[in-house]
C-alpha cells in the first residue's frame, strides 16, 4: 500500500532555496511543529507551504540561518475519527493562515535561534461549524426521559460558534555540546485571540431551565494563552549512556472557560 502524505520541490538559487508544496514542519524538539517523521508516529505537522530559506557562513563567529515561510495550515482537511464537521470548513478562504520568520545561528557546539510568526483565519461569523444534540422536553420544559429514565437527546443540530482567530507565537531553541555531554532545550509560547467553534451535547443536569438544555458551546473569540517547554540532557561514555528529559505545558481545570490554556502535544 502507498500513502502518499507530501510533495514538494526545491528551487536552488545563488541567493537562497525556495521549497513549494505540502511539506513537513518541524523545529527544535518538535514540541510545537513536529514533522512525525519517527518509527512509532502515526501523524506529523504538514503544510502547503512557500518556504525560503538562507545561509550566511562566517569564518570566525559561525553560521547564520534565515527563513521566511507563507503556509495554508489546514487545505479542506477532516479527520474521519471526527463526526458532525460536515461542511463548516471547506476551501482555504475559511481556513487557516500562518506566516513565520526563523533565525538560526550556529558553531560547533551551539545552535541558538527562534521560529516565530502568526496564525490567522477570517471566520464567518453567526455561523456554525460543527452539530450536536439538545436534551428534549415537553411542553413544561421538562426533559423527555424513556422507558430505562435517560434523557432523551434530539437529532443533531448546528452548533458551534465561528469566528475570527489571530495568534502570534513564538518558539526558541538551544543547544549546547562539550564532550559526552549534549543539552538541547525548547521553549514555546502561543497568545492572542482563537475561535474554536467547538460545541459538545448538552449535559443532562437535574433543575436546569428549559432554556439551558441546548448544545453547550465556547464562545465566538476566546483568548488564548498556552506555554510549553522541554528540555533533555544526555552523556555519552564508552560503558553507556545516559539520557534525561522533561517538559512543561500550562493549563487549567477549566475546560469551558473563555480562556484558553492549554493544548496537547
Amino acid at each position: 500500500a502507498l500513502n502518499f502524505r507530501r510533495a514538494y520541490m526545491d528551487i536552488l538559487t545563488p541567493g537562497g532555496k525556495f521549497r513549494l508544496g505540502r511539506q513537513p514542519s518541524q523545529w527544535g524538539l518538535g514540541i510545537f511543529q513536529n514533522d512525525g517523521n519517527g518509527w512509532n508516529d502515526d501523524f506529523g505537522d504538514s503544510a502547503d507551504r512557500i518556504l525560503y530559506l538562507a545561509s550566511l557562513e562566517t569564518p570566525k563567529f559561525g553560521t547564520f540561518n534565515f527563513g521566511a515561510a507563507a503556509d495554508v495550515a489546514f487545505t479542506g482537511q477532516r479527520d474521519p475519527r471526527i463526526g458532525g464537521l460536515g461542511q463548516a470548513i471547506q476551501s482555504p478562504v475559511r481556513d487557516m493562515r500562518q506566516f513565520a520568520g526563523l533565525v538560526l545561528y550556529e558553531n560547533k557546539d551551539f545552535p541558538l535561534g527562534t521560529f516565530s510568526g502568526l496564525r490567522y483565519r477570517n471566520g464567518s461569523e453567526g455561523s456554525t461549524t460543527t452539530t450536536a444534540r439538545q436534551i428534549l422536553v415537553d411542553a413544561n420544559g421538562n426533559p423527555i426521559l424513556d422507558s430505562n429514565q435517560n434523557f432523551q437527546l434530539s437529532d443533531p443540530v448546528p452548533a458551534g460558534r465561528d469566528g475570527d482567530t489571530l495568534l502570534y507565537f513564538t518558539d526558541a531553541y538551544v543547544e549546547y555540546k562539550k564532550g559526552p555531554y549534549r543539552f538541547r532545550g525548547e521553549y514555546a509560547l502561543l497568545s492572542g485571540k482563537l475561535s474554536t467553534g467547538l460545541a459538545i451535547d448538552a449535559i443532562p443536569f437535574n433543575n436546569l431551565p428549559a432554556a439551558a438544555r441546548g448544545a453547550i458551546e465556547m464562545p465566538a473569540q476566546n483568548t488564548m494563552l498556552a506555554m510549553m517547554g522541554a528540555g533533555e540532557f544526555e552523556a555519552n561514555y564508552d560503558f553507556g549512556e545516559f539520557l534525561f528529559q522533561g517538559g512543561y505545558a500550562s493549563g487549567d481545570a477549566r475546560p469551558l472557560s473563555s480562556k484558553i490554556t492549554q493544548f496537547g502535544f
